[in-house]
């Protein structure tokens, strides 16, 4: 493929000939091979130059620069992977679609943690007194209590509805 550069001086010889866009893509691709350039990419050329820009310097991208802080995104997400893409970006100063861009970029997905009820439903009580009916039973005809070790248990109910999924990695579990 010939180089960039030549290939805008090529555009700007047309456009200063008055040739249209088009034909001098078509022109600049039959001389320096099939991908050259683009139809449109001579049209954004020729609107320069017509806006009286003729310089040659390419600048790389759209938009504007991105000096997006990587390592404070990583920063918050370990001191709270529980934060919002919008709590984020008015925290570090940015859209909220740079946010979703950047978490991608560093591989981060949102999931949430697994949930363990505490309370027993009617059916969860039930099976636990089939089970105790039945090692009563059984240490009734062969005495196996003795041999166990217990120690002293003890469950505090937290009743947290509100669920908020976590950043991690693709492959971390929550």
């Amino acid at each position: 493929m010939a180089d960039e550069e030549h290939i805008r001086h090529c555009m700007l010889s047309k456009f200063q000939l008055g040739r249209k866009a088009s034909e001098a893509a078509k022109n600049i691709c039959s001389a320096l091979g099939q991908d050259a350039v683009s139809a449109r990419k001579c049209q954004r050329w020729f609107e320069k130059f017509h806006e009286g820009n003729f310089s040659l310097d390419d600048k790389s991208g759209r938009g504007p620069v991105s000096n997006f802080d990587q390592e404070a995104l990583q920063a918050l997400l370990v001191q709270n992977p529980q934060i919002t893409q919008q709590e984020l970006a008015t925290t570090l100063n940015c859209s909220q679609k740079t946010i979703s861009n950047q978490l991608r970029a560093l591989g981060k997905v949102q999931k949430f943690g697994k949930w363990v009820p505490h309370e027993l439903t009617d059916n969860n009580c039930n099976q636990r007194v089939t089970i105790c009916s039945s090692l009563l039973s059984r240490q009734n005809r062969l005495p196996f209590l003795e041999q166990i070790i217990t120690g002293d248990e003890k469950w505090v109910l937290y009743v947290n509805l509100k669920r908020r999924p976590q950043w991690l990695d693709k492959n971390e579990a929550p």
